[in-house]
């Protein structure tokens, strides 16, 4: 462990990175509104198209297959090319798509197909998106300042979380839905301005070593399945990640035809929970250096797929059912992010810095591509099972992951990132 001097130094200096705080700037306001739209959209389908489950697990769908047919390609593609203009050009073409939403309803245009299309397109940018950034951030940071980088980059999603589903059901409360991913739409324009105000020349890409798109992607696949460690975290993520969503894509209709709660209290519940999320991000860099990288994985995923549980065991007296609700999506954001902050440490720890956008396509292949699966699934459970039900057997899915990941070699993993300082 480091002395009390070298931490306040590396805080210093991250803190006075001007081109970092504008990356975590932009993405702070474009997770904000990233938030309200994941509520907004369903709640366009239910309040204004009539969907169902089933509908609801397509829209799920459309927002994250897009992950199966791009990742891998962004990946090579970031791999031989500089990342930051695509992170400018892929905000500037989700904030035009998703004002085409409250153009459509103006006219009396928009249909549940045109919502799909418009999801399925922002998915696609906001792959790609999420590949640049990840492998453009080491460029702004030294290597061991990336658990503090991305403890405070997984606090803007927290913060995201907390402020974005409330402030997203306070404005349906206002306006009509549609017209509030017009909030959504300007904060992506305003991410695109600061990224764009990086001064940091970002280095010029290694030449090429094949000159095979097949091959370079393949490379990244074999690399992230060839390393145990990055195995194991993308096996365990894409499981999660299925059956996670299969809930989340439940919990509004569930809400408001089950427990009879409002679109608005909803929102809240999720930005009350989210708390948790900020809390774990901010303490992740001390949990690990109790428990190594490896055991802060293993027992956050413990965490957050456990309670998960409180969706469906919310019953009784209205205020018990939003206690139930509050507890479980507490420890749920606190557990994830903790999870989500290790995971990229480690990733961007093993993999060489010229290979990391393919790896990350790779790997976001294998844990997003599993989200629309997630999605589906909980739609079908819902609409033959039972909305609680379906739920339920979700939740014991979990359960039988997080068992099998705690015995695995995750849970030996200390890595040099457990020696700098909590963010």
């Amino acid at each position: 462990m480091t002395d009390g001097k070298a931490e306040t130094g590396r805080s210093r200096s991250l803190w006075r990175n001007t081109d970092f705080t504008k990356l975590w700037g932009g993405e702070t306001l474009s997770q904000v509104g990233s938030q309200i739209t994941l509520l907004v959209l369903p709640l366009i389908a239910i309040l204004h198209l009539d969907a169902g489950a089933e509908q609801l697990g397509w829209l799920k769908a459309a927002q994250t297959a897009p992950v199966l047919v791009i990742a891998l390609l962004a990946g090579v593609w970031l791999d031989n090319h500089r990342r930051r203009p695509l992170l400018v050009l892929t905000n500037l073409g989700r904030a035009a798509l998703l004002g085409l939403i409250p153009l459509l309803f103006l006219a009396d245009w928009l249909t549940l197909a045109a919502v799909l299309v418009i999801s399925a397109l922002i998915g696609t940018l906001t792959v790609c998106f999420d590949i640049g950034y990840v492998s453009y951030l080491p460029t702004l940071v030294e290597r061991d300042q990336l658990v503090s980088a991305n403890s405070r980059l997984e606090s803007t999603y927290s913060i995201a979380e907390i402020g974005g589903p409330g402030l997203g059901g306070l404005l349906v409360g206002l306006l009509a839905a549609p017209f509030v991913l017009l909030v959504d739409a300007m904060t992506y324009l305003l991410a695109a301005i600061g990224i764009s105000r990086i001064k940091r020349v970002e280095p010029r890409p290694l030449p090429r070593q094949s000159s095979s798109l097949w091959r370079d992607m393949r490379e990244g696949v074999r690399f992230t399945f060839r390393d145990g460690h990055l195995r194991t975290l993308a096996a365990q993520s894409a499981v999660f990640n299925c059956f996670e969503q299969a809930i989340l894509t439940l919990y509004l209709l569930y809400g408001i035809e089950t427990l009879g709660l409002s679109a608005s209290l909803l929102g809240g519940l999720l930005a009350a929970g989210s708390a948790g999320a900020l809390a774990g991000a901010l303490f992740a860099g001390r949990i690990g250096r109790r428990t190594g990288s490896g055991g802060a994985t293993v027992l956050a995923m413990a965490i957050s797929s456990v309670s998960l549980f409180a969706v469906p065991a919310a019953t009784g007296t209205p205020a018990a059912v939003i206690t139930i609700l509050l507890a479980g999506l507490v420890l749920h954001g606190a557990g994830l992010a903790v999870f989500n902050v290790y995971a990229l440490s480690i990733r961007a720890e093993i993999v060489p810095s010229h290979h990391l956008s393919r790896v990350t396509g790779s790997y976001r292949l294998v844990i997003d591509g599993a989200v629309p699966l997630g999605g589906l699934l909980g739609g079908y459970l819902g609409a033959f099972a039972g909305l609680r039900a379906a739920m339920w057997l979700c939740g014991a899915c979990l359960t039988v992951s997080c068992v099998l990941f705690a015995f695995s070699r995750m849970r030996h993993y200390r890595g040099p990132e457990t020696e700098t300082q909590p963010a």
